[in-house]
């Protein structure tokens, strides 16, 4: 006999049943036998009402049976609940599966047991909470994506960047993601990164410098600064053909490229493919796609600046061609591939003649032009295993590996010919010529620093011998160029491996019996002759580029000493003295600039430059430009003229000339008690003068007590010389001060 339903006993319990509720309702026995639906359920599940009620509940769960489904009802019975919430999944008519939430309630209609079941579809609950959870996962891959990107070594961001796509894309489950560059002046791009998944073949080889024309629809979105986005490449436009076409052949079926901007403009891609199956992209993912992209532009930018940094460290800024430091590596190489082939290293040094004469009749644009001429010149003489470098000014290197000397000689013929070509710059026709040393290995058996030795020592010879010529290095060649080269390279060394270091001379106020600062002064430390002063070593570097090394040394160090030297005292002053090859140097501003900024924006009040009048009157006009460089750049630098009162002609360029002080030449002390009247009477008019001219004084070589007082009653601003302090080293500056002087 069938079971009564309530709609049968009791009308008004199945109109409640039947209105006003938004889930699906079932009634339902022990067994699982549907009586009774609401037209929600219908809707639910897609099934008539008709089709319900021959149905087992349990059926509609495609992962219950009907005897797991019996025992959670004895269960509830035995337990004595009137109350059960059940997560679980229903089958639709159409085979979709959703989430859902059962409210199971107890119902005893009179001596029947039955069962209400209110089911809610949650598909958009799951759907929330599965976006919240991925949202939560996506920002940790963004925070620990942020760490591993942060502060890496130029030499590891690459390979951070290879493992930071695998964790993209294992997290959107694609089968590969990747970085691209983009060279708009070239029109190409370049795949400069990848991931790929399993069983799917890489594709990076293949895409290096490829015309971005090819790409016409990704090219002009990447232009626009767009997403490409692409659910079915099978569906791009006609617009897209070309692209498809691209896709298609790598078997991509879906895709989705985010540019990498950089001020506003697009210098990379970052994209990810799906393979194997289709992929979609919605907005919050093209949104956190952006996010990713950023921080891989940050990590290229940061990968970028460590390649040029690199690059700077071993190439020299005019020519880019290697430096000193990439010449000894670029040497090791060839030696041992010499070695290998039974073939000798042969090292060319270059210098052209004349070439200060030649420089002084170009304009300074002009000068670099033609240094870069001459490097192109060089470049094409040699072989993409050999090398030529840079050494600074005039001099050029090549390291090659040559079967003999006749090899080498007739290559230092087709220089010297080839360097003697004509060149016309800026409309001016320009003739040099070059003296060129060798020295081969293994003849000359030695390594890197003794072979450019060697060969500087032939270059000298090849000079003496009339220039525009070479010469191979031999034993015998003249003991004084000997000498001379090896200080140059002695020299080299000392500044490489902190052999030098700076003695500081104290300096006082005249008229307070104060200290009021210090001159830095240059000592070598030499491993075998001891400390030498400067005359016997600036001669020598002033003859090369070394000079502005040891110059940019010097400055360097001062800096360093000035706050242990300075404390607070906001008066105090380190004088550092500038070479003439580096006052007439056209980047010297730029090198001073960087070195004193590194020590922070109060350094310049610390630091007085020092320029001997002679040196100014070289070219007193250049000067003038280069100095105005140094007030617009380190505004409260001081500028003294050493040595003043020995070249009188220099009088008239006084006012244009932005100095602050003026350094009386020691000769005049020295006179002061021999010759009193006279050297009284000039020193009395360089006082006037510089009052004139709102400059300071400071009297040098001062050695006696009369000395001192003598100036003092001149009015002169600072003392400096022996009766005040020698130079000495940094940990001892300050303890040599006489007692008498207030600190």
């Amino acid at each position: 006999m069938p079971l009564s339903t309530p709609s049968q006993h009791n009308p008004s319990l199945y109109q409640m049943l039947v209105e006003g509720v938004r889930d699906a309702v079932y009634l339902h026995d022990v067994e699982g036998r549907i009586l009774e639906v609401n037209p929600a359920a219908t809707d639910q599940t897609g099934y008539s009402r008709d089709e319900l009620l021959q149905m087992l509940i349990h059926t509609l769960n495609p992962y219950r049976d009907a005897k797991a489904f019996k025992s959670m009802l004895d269960e509830m019975l035995e337990q004595g609940l009137s109350h059960k919430t059940i997560y679980s999944t229903h089958r639709q008519a159409n085979g979709r599966e959703i989430p859902i939430e059962v409210n199971l309630n107890r119902l005893d209609h009179g001596s029947e047991i039955l069962f209400v079941a209110a089911i809610r579809d949650i598909s958009e609950h799951e759907r929330l909470k599965l976006s919240v959870e991925h949202k939560v996962r996506f920002n940790q891959l963004l925070l620990d994506i942020s760490s591993r990107l942060v502060n890496l070594d130029p030499e590891r961001i690459d390979g951070a960047i290879d493992d930071v796509l695998a964790d993209i894309g294992q997290f959107f489950s694609v089968d590969r993601s990747y970085v691209f560059s983009i060279d708009w002046d070239n029109d190409s791009i370049t795949n400069t990164h990848e991931w790929t998944g399993k069983d799917v073949p890489p594709a990076i080889h293949r895409l290096q410098n490829v015309a971005f024309s090819d790409f016409p629809w990704l090219k002009k979105l990447m232009e626009r600064l767009q997403v490409a986005h692409a659910p079915d490449v099978s569906e791009l436009p006609e617009e897209a053909r070309k692209d498809r076409e691209e896709y298609q052949q790598q078997k991509i079926r879906s895709l989705i490229i985010v540019p990498i901007i950089r001020d506003g403009r697009a210098v990379g891609m970052f994209g990810l493919d799906a393979v194997r199956q289709k992929g979609h992209w919605d907005k919050d993912i093209r949104d956190n796609l952006r996010l990713l992209a950023q921080l891989l532009s940050s990590a290229m930018d940061a990968a970028r600046l460590g390649r040029e940094l690199t690059h700077m460290a071993y190439h020299d800024a005019l020519t880019q061609l290697p430096n000193r430091k990439l010449l000894h590596d670029r040497f090791a190489l060839a030696a041992e591939r010499a070695r290998r082939n039974g073939h000798k290293v042969a090292v060319l040094l270059l210098d052209i003649d004349d070439f200060k004469l030649v420089n002084d009749t170009l304009t300074h644009s002009s000068g670099d032009k033609l240094l870069c001429v001459i490097a192109e010149r060089l470049k094409k003489m040699i072989r993409g295993s050999d090398t030529v470098a840079r050494l600074g000014g005039d001099e050029f290197v090549m390291v090659c590996e040559l079967k003999s000397g006749e090899d080498a000689a007739a290559l230092a013929e087709r220089t010297i010919e080839s360097i003697s070509a004509p060149v016309m710059i800026e409309r001016q026709r320009i003739i040099i010529h070059a003296s060129i040393g060798i020295s081969l290995m293994p003849d000359d058996q030695a390594g890197c620093d003794k072979m450019l030795r060697n060969a500087d020592i032939a270059m000298y010879e090849a000079k003496a011998a009339g220039k525009n010529r070479f010469a191979f290095y031999d034993a015998s060649m003249g003991e004084s160029v000997r000498v001379l080269i090896e200080m140059r390279y002695d020299l080299q060394q000392a500044i490489d491996n902190d052999q030098l270091i700076v003695h500081y001379q104290p300096l006082c106020c005249a008229q307070t019996d104060r200290l009021s600062g210090f001159e830095a002064l240059v000592r070598w430390q030499h491993p075998i002759k001891g400390l030498m002063m400067p005359a016997a070593f600036l001669p020598v570097a002033e003859r090369s580029d070394l000079i502005c090394r040891l110059d940019r040394w010097v400055m360097q160090q001062a800096c360093t000493d000035a706050k242990e030297l300075c404390g607070d005292n906001a008066e105090m002053r380190i004088g550092i003295n500038l070479s003439t090859r580096d006052l007439y140097d056209r980047y010297v501003v730029d090198r001073f600039v960087e070195t004193a900024r590194a020590f922070g924006p109060s350094i310049d009040r610390r630091i007085q430059l020092e320029i001997t009048e002679s040196m100014l009157m070289q070219d007193v006009h250049t000067a003038i430009d280069h100095l105005n460089l140094f007030k617009k750049f380190l505004p409260r630098v001081s500028i003294a003229i050493d040595d003043f009162g020995s070249g009188y002609s220099s009088l008239n360029y006084l006012r244009r000339l932005p100095i602050d002080t003026l350094k009386i030449d020691r000769a005049f002390t020295a006179d002061l008690l021999d010759d009193r009247r006279s050297a009284k009477a000039i020193i009395r008019s360089i006082m006037d003068l510089a009052r004139n001219l709102g400059l300071k004084v400071i009297a040098e070589g001062v050695e006696t007590q009369e000395q001192y007082r003598l100036f003092k009653s001149l009015g002169c601003d600072q003392i400096q010389g022996y009766y005040i302090g020698k130079p000495q080293p940094l940990s001892q500056a300050m303890k040599s001060v006489p007692p008498w002087l207030e600190v």
